[in-house]
């Protein structure tokens, strides 16, 4: 195991000798190194170490800057620190600063708006090289519930180090970290991360332990996490672990000692939903998967590459329905986001959207009337609510275009899962799902927007209507509607075919007969079927599958049509009927008058 140990630390030499060096790359894309090495100062709460990158330009254009984010810059003054609660809960101690100060000894550099690191480079980087950069760092980690920080116990070292930002369009991607959302977009990287911390600390992290090295006091632990979107950690003196293997993979859950109850729910919570998203999307591409118990904060959870965050509050009821949300929705975004990337700023919808799909998937999975229990209660009924009390009503937009934390929340997380929900009646369970795993694969480490996940579904569905559903579902507030249209009977046939808005949608249709009996019919976009007993009514979406413009126009009746000749003895009963009944009420009336 020591080998493993000096074949990182060599790594990291060769990074460190090769500052300013200029390395040729082949045509293929390559991804940035991260050499991460650190220690924990777990008393005066500090991470102290330095980062080497080998940064890859995989791009056409001469850079002759870099630029690295600095989240951690971001918890200096509680005027701009990125809380997700009130500030007594974010600070129940009161405010207390965090901050990264660095340095770049090769280069000259300059941070701007705190969080922004901009690297100057001594001689332009060509297309298809590579540079060597380190840079020393401080982190000082402030008391707070939050994705960075520390509380009673537990360290959570999540978006604070130095991580490049995407360059794309000719141009580097800077955007603030706001309060709203999850403001991050990186591209996938190789991390390697050699940790140093007191004897009784465990540590949840991204990627593979490979080693732990006694020193003493302290141990270091040493961790592989290729292909990673990000790195990040929490630990503490308190952890207790419980692991499983799934197939090939690790599942861990780290855990406060009073908290066995959900550890171990939470554990058996991830192995179900890693099971059926692979089932359904694609392999889980890396060796472990861990969960680690934390203080967000007014967060529920929250998801990092082969890594999730769940709060604490959630533990003291792991079997209530919020714990199993939160943990399956945050294992889904182990596909979407931590393989199949997006820019989180400007389309939250795709990862957030598909996250809350998937959770659904689960539910309906797992649970008999799962589809009630998850879909209809918290997802259809919360954001029909707010859509009757006005809200801006276009999901695929940038964070910072909406108007409010509730704004994003109902977009994302509620219309979201709605959209691929409809995208999925539309086509079709199976092949929607065919869609999603060719997407996946396809994408698998890479970044997809928007447009690409549109043109994904057109090309594996070869539906010429898809991209236009697509668009007014993510792009308007008009949601697709299906009405009441032309319901004949004639010769003994029953004939349907629904009115539509927007895209023609199929639907299901309930038929009601005279005798009391009803008929479900397949979802289709018209019917026609034989009958010998004489219908009443029909109702469209009978089981509510849809999520329509309107839902009161779903409900119709018949129109009988000339030369029937298989209702006769019918239309005679009912003529007989209405003759008899005009004749009680004239009767009535002679009498009153009488009277």
């Amino acid at each position: 195991m020591k080998q493993l140990c000096y074949v990182l630390f060599f790594s990291i030499f060769m990074c460190m000798s090769l500052l300013g060096t200029v390395v040729a790359m082949g045509d293929q894309e390559q991804y940035n190194d991260y050499y991460l090495n650190i220690s924990v100062d777990t008393t005066n709460y500090l991470i102290e170490g330095n980062e080497s990158i080998i940064y890859y330009n995989n791009s056409n254009d001469v850079l002759n800057e870099i630029y690295f984010y600095l989240y951690a810059n971001a918890f200096k003054e509680l005027d701009t620190a990125p809380i997700f609660t009130y500030v007594e809960t974010a600070y129940p101690n009161g405010f207390d600063e965090g901050h990264i100060t660095v340095s770049v000894p090769e280069y000259n550099f300059e941070i701007k708006d705190d969080i922004f690191l901009k690297i100057e480079l001594s001689s332009p980087l060509q297309p298809k090289e590579s540079i060597a950069i380190a840079i020393d760092f401080v982190i000082k980690i402030p008391e707070t519930l939050n994705r960075f920080g520390h509380y009673n116990d537990i360290i959570y070292a999540a978006n604070c180090f130095p991580i490049a930002s995407v360059y794309e369009n000719g141009a580097w991607t800077l955007y603030p970290y706001t309060s709203m959302g999850d403001p991050f977009y990186s591209s996938t990287g190789n991390w390697h991360a050699s940790i140093n911390i007191a004897n009784s600390y465990k540590i949840a992290s991204t990627g593979r332990e490979v080693e732990q090295i006694d020193k003493g006091d302290t141990t270091t632990f040493i961790f592989e996490a290729p292909m990673s979107r990000d790195f990040a950690f929490a630990c503490s003196n308190q952890y207790e672990v419980a692991q499983k293997e799934h197939n090939d993979v690790v599942v861990q859950s780290f855990y406060l000692k009073e908290d066995l109850v959900g550890g171990l729910r939470a554990l058996d919570i991830s192995i179900q939903a890693l099971d059926l998203y692979e089932s359904i999307f694609g392999k889980y591409p890396y060796e472990t998967l861990t969960i680690a118990e934390t203080f967000l904060g007014g967060a529920a959870g929250m998801e990092y590459p082969q890594l999730i965050f769940v709060d604490k509050f959630y533990y003291d009821d792991a079997y209530g329905i919020f714990f199993e949300i939160i943990v399956a929705h945050e294992i889904a975004h182990q596909w979407w986001y931590a393989v199949v990337g997006n820019n989180e700023v400007t389309e939250p919808f795709i990862d957030e959207g598909l996250a809350q799909y998937s959770t659904a998937l689960y539910f309906e999975r797992y649970y008999e009337d799962g589809r009630d229990i998850y879909f209809e209660s918290y997802i259809k009924e919360p954001y029909s609510k707010a859509r009757l009390q006005g809200i801006g009503d276009i999901a695929c937009r940038p964070l910072f275009e909406f108007a409010s934390n509730r704004e994003y929340y109902i977009m994302t997380y509620l219309k979201g899962p709605i959209i691929l929900d409809t995208l999925r009646w539309y086509l079709g369970a199976e092949e929607f799902a065919s869609a999603l795993s060719k997407i996946y694969n396809e994408y698998m480490y890479d970044i997809i927007s928007i447009e690409e996940f549109k043109s994904s579904l057109e090309n594996s569905t070869n539906d010429h209507n898809i991209g236009a559903l697509f668009d007014m579902l993510t792009k308007t507030s008009v949601f697709p509607d299906v009405a009441i249209g032309t319901a004949t009977i004639s010769d003994s046939e029953i004939h349907i075919v629904p009115k539509s808005t927007g895209v023609p949608l199929p639907v299901e249709v309930e038929i009601k007969f005279e005798d009391g009996t009803t008929l479900l019919l397949e979802k289709s976009l018209s019917f026609n079927i034989s009958t010998t007993v004489l219908p009443v009514s029909y109702t469209l979406d009978p089981n509510d599958h849809l999520f329509e413009e309107n839902e009161t126009n779903n409900t119709g009746t018949f129109l009988y049509l000339q030369n029937n000749t298989s209702f006769t003895e019918q239309y005679k009963y009912w003529i007989m009927m209405l003759f008899g009944a005009i004749v009680a009420v004239a009767v009535i009336i002679k009498r009153r008058n009488i009277l």
